[in-house]
């Protein structure tokens, strides 16, 4: 016959009923430390970094990225509770790694496997669009940029565009990174009203050219998306992108180019010309018209046969063709 053990007392010596007790106390803290939000989980294995990148592309937009588009990032690995670092290319754990953006199910991934720091440490990330292989020289956070010339071409049009995005304090997690990318450039779209001395099967077949534009510009990354560009000093002519389209809301207006250059004057030594079949508009704008990181400047020209007239409008980035 069996002997029913159901009902006997078993006693714990102090040791392990201390030992049982302060396991229940530091499980009970792990809970409530990682649901406070307030710290970083230090007991998870590093996960692999990956994004969801704001900024480039509006929703829906006709502009996507294309499959490969690439982003280059930067990331200073700083211990918690510390003092945010400056960006030094020297003290940089990660170093102008390509994330190439594969569909839009997947996103955007590093071109080779990349993992949070562990145990608490945290990361400031800096990156920009587009990437380019060799961006920085040695010690120093300062790089200098050109745009096309010829931005008649979608890709030729893509490469002279440039954001930059700065996330600070992000840590170990199993979501997708978000960095939000801001346009650093100036774009002028231009528009062009029919007139019965032009009219639109005369404005259709126009030609745009922006003159002795400023095309390269310098930039402090350590600045991230808050930054300054500073223009430099080579010009030249600008053929910007696209082809005329009539306007699907405005009767009798076309649209359809549209260019990126570093924010600078439009005026008396950078200008616009609009060419028709019959006569070429020069147009210097007087007062000169300024533009601006980050914006769009719309022109619509007005054409005459004894003046252009032209009216602007500062709005924000434009992403449909």
């Amino acid at each position: 016959m069996l002997t029913p053990h159901l009902h006997e007392k078993q006693n714990l010596s102090p040791a392990a009923f201390l030992l049982c007790h302060f396991f229940l106390i530091g499980l009970v803290g792990c809970i409530f430390h990682t649901e406070s939000g307030e710290d970083i989980p230090e007991y998870l294995p590093p996960y692999e970094i990956t994004m969801e990148v704001y900024g480039l592309y509006a929703p829906g937009a006709d502009m996507a990225p294309e499959e490969y588009d690439q982003i280059g990032m930067y990331g200073i690995e700083w211990e918690h509770g510390s003092e945010l670092p400056l960006f030094l290319p020297e003290a940089c754990t990660i170093e102008n790694v390509k994330f190439l953006f594969q569909h839009s199910e997947s996103g955007w991934f590093p071109e080779r496997p990349l993992y949070y720091p562990e145990k608490g440490k945290k990361l400031d990330m800096y990156g920009y669009y587009p990437y380019q292989p060799s961006l920085l020289a040695d010690g120093s956070s300062v790089f200098s940029f050109q745009v096309a010339q010829d931005q008649s071409s979608y890709d030729r049009y893509a490469v002279s565009d440039f954001c930059a995005a700065h996330e600070t304090g992000v840590y170990n997690s199993a979501e997708k990174l978000p960095v939000r990318f801001s346009h650093m450039l100036s774009q002028v779209v231009f528009m062009v009203k029919a007139t019965d001395e032009y009219p639109l099967e005369i404005l259709l077949d126009a030609e745009i050219v922006i003159r002795n534009a400023i095309l390269n510009y310098s930039y402090d990354l350590s600045m991230g998306r808050h930054g300054e560009l500073v223009p430099g000093d080579i010009r030249g002519d600008v053929f910007p992108y696209g082809s005329w389209k009539i306007h699907p809301e405005v009767e009798q207006v076309i649209i359809g180019y549209k260019a990126i250059i570093p924010p600078q004057e439009l005026g008396e030594h950078t200008y616009v010309e609009l060419r028709t079949s019959a006569r070429t508009f020069v147009c210097r704008f007087t007062p000169s018209i300024i533009l601006h990181m980050g914006t769009s400047r719309i022109i619509s020209f007005i054409p005459g046969n004894s003046m252009l007239t032209t009216l602007t409008a500062e709005n924000g980035w434009i992403y449909a063709d």
